[in-house]
């Protein structure tokens, strides 16, 4: 190929920039043939150095980096040294600064590769010169180059480290040019992840300096103080205990930043951001240092100003660049990580004294707070506010002001997402509201103004579906109204809208759905087999008609669907085969599930296809890198060419996948996992492939895969290990190796994993894991089970990473609780407890017991939430029960414990210390003999005061007893107390204790005691009562068995007599008895 000269090649750039399109179609043909050249890369370089021109020096030095990047590890040695050389002659004659950038961004490629190999100290020696200079341009420069460089790798630079810091320390301190302070915040942020111990002492000093940088760009540049920002961002990340002694002004600081609406939204919502951001991570700090009331006092304000009277949408439609969304989400985070108690004590006030004002905007203000904390303060709300909250709500749903009235159904939205069962109560009052207030919004609604009917149908949707059974006396009125929309409106959104209600009320209905199966079916079929293969209205309809669809199927039966579900397999594998969309393949994946769960051998027979379908959208990486160029302007097309056999561009730049493709995925995992369940055995040739791949997203950077992918994995393991002990297929090694790995697996995401949904998932996992296994996986996997015990106490004592362990040494402890999500974190661990002690056995238990108790009673404290109690004393009763004998060395210190639980004002705690009590008697034999009748003088006290308004309370104290009588009825005063337990039988809430409490009765009658015979026919009726009752357990069942059939051989006249007089259920339940049959 012929060579080209430096001015042909200047003529063909300098073209370019004329603004005739022949002209530069004509230089762009000729550009592309000689980009083909090898002497391509000299001469564009020559170019920086000799062009008169400085856009001819600009293009010539983007053209060479993009060759730069494909093409420097295939030069030789001398063209290396020799473009080297030229670079830097080039930068430091250059004095246009966008071509000092672009020569800037070349010089990084090449140090990537040669700096940290230390092949090029003349760049590092010329930017010492820049930076040491008395030109403030050659500083700006030479920090400029480091900027570039970092911003390639921050590794780069860690050979200078020692040199670079006091460099960076000297810029901060620069006061007459901010850009070079500005410029070391960026290297420093870029250099964050790649520091030492041996560096990470020098950034502490910075903190403040950053600060005052930061504060000063925003008044002159926010664009940088916003790229400056990220400096702050980078030390959380690395290591946030780094802003332990600064933590306070940051955050005030960031405070003013967002009560100032001079400043842009992005700024603003990237300081509410980052105190969000800390609370997650520092709560205790925060708490300590009394920074919530502050951040209150600025968020409140953000949330009733007027830009707020559009903003209420804080459940995700909102851009993420609202300030309003932003303030919303920091009281939402405070709400999830603070202790309630704690929290409201803060919050309340705002919140009273918005509502009261009768003004719109303050009233809204209060009413979004009410909703965003609905989901972390649950348990709070609904023992101490839940009525005075919902009657603000409702208030505001009555409220003049569709600003107000919008706010109010999202907050009854999220009360009903949150706050069931108790929040049912309200339905008589709430539905009636709801449907009137839907009535006057579907008269006014038009096609660009939907918002308002939106937070309606979200209110109504969240309520119904969290109703169940309590939806059946509205339900006929309620598909009346929603059937009525979709026939009568013209506007899709709300079509969409009701067809998503119509999923809600079909999912609270469950089986009372079947009745109208064919005629809401005959709704959504024109929705689903419209002919269109496009996004749209159209299409969003079509997906949420094929979501209700799925609701509806899984609670239908074989009869109802008859061959309508195969019709609906073929349907959903023809859609997601014409039309390559990501949210269409999540809506048939979950509608093949739900059709497992009726009609499971439809399934299998697609089960290759569907298997193969699913796994796909696991294994793809579709959309998940989506290039957005390079960043070269008009040259962009030009130098797009092809190096045959080149290096990937090392400087291809790349952003995040959509959510559609990572809910594929989330709903890929859960589909497997439920249509593997239903189908069995049927789904074995397939679990290999599905463990391998579904493993390899438990390490993803999105939290809703990770979670859905340990739960996957726990189905599949589980179903593997089920088809191993049941058919004996696959090889027990092999199978037992797979259980312990993902227990194995599950053990570290406890540990490391950030996010407490994740890791309360993998808890949830191992539970379900250990709840199947047997005394086979015990023997041979006998390591697992102290790594799991050591896994519970490092929660126990918010060791894992997900817990706020950060406070450094000599802090002053602050005792206000936890946030009830961690609580949840440690009740999950807890659970799993009793389920090791009862593979292992109690003995093989008793080494870890004392630590684990200790760590449990630790959790008791005077700023322990009711649940909190509730669960360190339950958990310990559980732990009783399955330690058995083993627990008797525990006895005495453990009856003080449960002793001190039944005085509990709370009946949840008083109830769990009766169960402890009870266990504790029942195990621990002749240790616990001296205590029996202080146990009953307490049960029998507590028995009067609360069993009215508690009757579960009233169950355990009849079980606890009927334990005591089972250990020694010797000891127990038979004539006072069997009296009073035949009195409150049959059990009514705790009905799992009734095998206990038929186990003393039989006991009492083989003993011929005289009290079972005077109480013989009030006895018999309660035998038929509980023997009618479906949830009655077989163990009960067996028990009641031989005391009918004692009974009536002893007393065949007495009992003959109560029996005829029964009616016909029970009746016919008795004589089942001597039948062989219990039906």
């Amino acid at each position: 190929m012929a060579q080209i000269d430096a001015a042909k090649l200047e003529d063909i750039l300098g073209r370019l920039l004329t603004p005739d399109n022949a002209v530069i179609q004509q230089a762009t043909a000729e550009l592309k043939e000689i980009l083909k050249s090898p002497a391509i890369i000299g001469q564009l370089a020559s170019l920086l150095t000799s062009s008169q021109f400085p856009q001819v020096r600009q293009y010539a030095a983007i053209i060479l980096r993009r060759k730069i990047s494909k093409l420097w590890t295939k030069l030789d040695l001398d063209s290396r040294s020799r473009m080297k050389q030229l670079l830097l002659q080039a930068l430091t004659q250059e004095s246009t600064k966008i071509v000092q950038h672009s020569i800037a961004e070349i010089i990084s490629v090449i140090a990537k590769y040669d700096l940290p190999e230390g092949k090029w100290n003349e760049l590092m020696l010329l930017i010492s010169e820049f930076t040491k200079n008395s030109d403030e341009r050659l500083v700006e420069l030479g920090m400029h180059v480091l900027k570039s460089i970092s911003s390639n790798g921050g590794e780069t630079l860690k050979p200078y480290f020692s040199s670079l810091f006091p460099l960076f320390g000297a810029c901060l301190n620069n006061t007459c040019n901010i850009i070079i302070s500005s410029y070391a915040l960026e290297v420093l942020a870029n250099v964050m992840e790649c520091l030492d111990s041996n560096n990470i002492a020098a950034i502490k000093p910075l903190i403040p300096k950053a600060i005052d940088v930061i504060r000063k760009l925003l008044m002159t540049d926010e664009i940088r103080a916003q790229e400056a920002m990220e400096f702050l961002d980078e030390i959380v990340d690395y290591d946030v205990n780094l802003l332990n002694q600064y933590l306070a002004e940051i955050i005030q600081f960031y405070l003013q930043i967002a009560q100032n609406d001079q400043f842009e939204d992005s700024t603003r919502c990237k300081a509410l951001s980052f105190i969000s951001w800390l609370t997650t991570l520092k709560k205790k700090s925060i708490l300590r240092l009394n920074l919530v009331p502050t951040a209150l006092g600025v968020v409140f304000p953000i949330l009733a100003s007027t830009a707020s009277s559009d903003d209420t949408d804080m459940d995700g439609d909102a851009s993420e660049n609202s300030v309003v969304t932003n303030a919303g989400q920091l009281i939402d985070v405070f709400a999830l990580h603070l202790p309630p108690e704690t929290f409201f004590s803060y919050i309340s006030p705002y919140i009273e004294q918005y509502f009261s004002s009768q003004e719109p905007l303050k009233m809204k203000a209060a009413l979004v707070s009410i909703a965003v904390v609905a989901e972390g303060c649950s348990e709070h709300i609904r023992f101490k506010l839940l009525d005075n909250m919902v009657l603000c709500i409702g208030k505001g749903i009555e409220s003049q002001h569709e600003i107000v009235q919008n706010a109010a159904l999202y907050a009854l939205g999220q009360f009903a997402m949150y706050l069931q069962p108790d929040v049912n109560k309200f339905a008589p009052n709430i539905l009636p509201l709801l449907f009137n207030h839907l009535g006057k919004l579907s008269e006014k609604a038009t096609a660009d103004k939907t918002f308002a009917i939106s937070r309606a149908y979200y209110a109504l949707e969240q309520f119904c579906e969290h109703l169940d059974a309590d939806i059946n006396p509205y339900l006929q009125s309620l598909l009346g109204m929603l059937l009525q929309t979709l026939n009568t409106t013209q506007i899709s959104h709300i079509k969409e809208l009701a067809i998503s209600a119509l999923g809600a009320t079909v999912n609270a209905a469950k089986d009372a759905i079947r009745p109208f199966f064919k005629g809401i079916v005959d709704i959504l079929k024109p929705y689903i087999a419209i002919q269109i293969s496009e996004s749209g209205d159209c299409f969003d309809l079509r997906l949420q008609a094929i979501d209700t669809l799925g609701c509806l199927i899984r609670y239908s039966n074989e009869e109802i669907l008859g061959s309508f579900g195969e019709e609906c397999v073929q349907l959903g594998l023809n859609l997601i085969n014409a039309v390559d969309d990501p949210d269409l393949r999540r809506c048939v994946y979950s509608l093949l599930a739900a059709i497992s769960n009726p009609t499971p051998n439809i399934i299998r027979k697609y089960i290759n296809t569907i298997a193969m379908r699913i796994l796909a959208s696991i294994q793809s990486r579709d959309g998940l890198l989506i290039p957005t160029g390079s960043g070269d302007g008009p040259l962009a097309g030009l130098i797009d060419f092809d190096d045959n056999n080149s290096d990937d561009d090392n400087d291809e730049k790349y952003c995040e996948v959509s959510n559609a493709f990572l809910a594929e995925k989330e709903d890929a995992c859960n589909s497997l996992s439920e249509i593997a369940k239903n189908v069995g055995n049927t789904f074995v040739p397939y679990l290999n492939e599905s463990l391998n791949e579904v493993n390899k997203l438990l390490t993803s950077e999105w939290e809703n895969i990770r979670k859905a992918s340990i739960s996957c994995m726990a189905t599949l393991c589980r179903l593997l290990y089920a088809c191993f002990i049941q058919f004996k297929t696959g090889h027990g090694p092999a199978v037992y190796q797979t259980l312990e790995s993902l227990l194995n697996t599950a053990i570290q995401i406890v540990k490391d994993d950030p996010d407490r949904m994740v890791v309360i998932a993998a808890l949830v996992a191992m539970e379900e894991i250990m709840r199947d296994l047997n005394e086979d996986f015990v023997n041979h996997c006998p390591t697992v089970f102290p790594k799991v015990v050591e896994m519970i106490a490092s929660v126990l004592n918010n060791n894992i990473a997900c817990q706020d362990n950060s406070e450094s040494a000599g802090a002053e402890e602050v005792d206000e609780g936890i946030a009830e999500y961690d609580g949840l974190v440690i009740e999950h661990a807890g659970n799993l407890l009793p389920i090791i002690i009862n593979l292992i056995g109690g003995d093989n238990f008793t080494p870890f017991f004392g630590e684990i108790s200790t760590l449990l009673g630790k959790k008791i404290r005077p700023s322990s939430a009711v649940s909190e109690r509730s669960f360190v004393f339950g958990t310990l009763a559980e732990m009783v029960g399955s330690m058995g004998p083993a627990i008797t060395p525990y006895a005495k210190n453990l009856y003080s414990i449960f002793m001190a639980a039944v005085d509990d004002e709370e009946d949840d705690v008083c109830n769990n210390g009766i169960y402890g009590l009870g266990l504790l008697a029942e195990h621990s034999g002749e240790v616990m003999y001296e205590n029996y009748m202080t146990i009953l003088q307490a049960l029998f006290r507590v028995a009067p005061k609360r069993g009215s308004r508690c009757r579960q309370l009233l169950d355990n104290i009849c079980a606890c007893v009927c334990r005591l009588i089972i250990a020694n009825d010797a000891l127990v005063p038979i004539d006072n107390v069997f009296p009073q337990i035949v009195a409150n039988l049959p059990l009514v809430v705790d009905k799992e204790e009734n095998k206990v409490v038929f186990t003393s009765i039989l006991k009492l009658l083989n003993a011929g005691h005289a009290q079972v015979f005077n109480h013989m026919e009030r006895l018999i009726i309660i035998f038929a009562a509980v023997l009618s009752d479906s949830e009655t357990d077989e163990g009960t069942v067996t028990v009641i068995h031989h005391i009918v059939i004692n009974v009536r051989q002893r007393f065949p006249s007495e009992f003959d007599k109560v029996v005829a007089t029964m009616d016909d259920t029970h009746k016919a339940v008795m004589l089942a008895v001597f039948k062989g049959n219990s039906s």
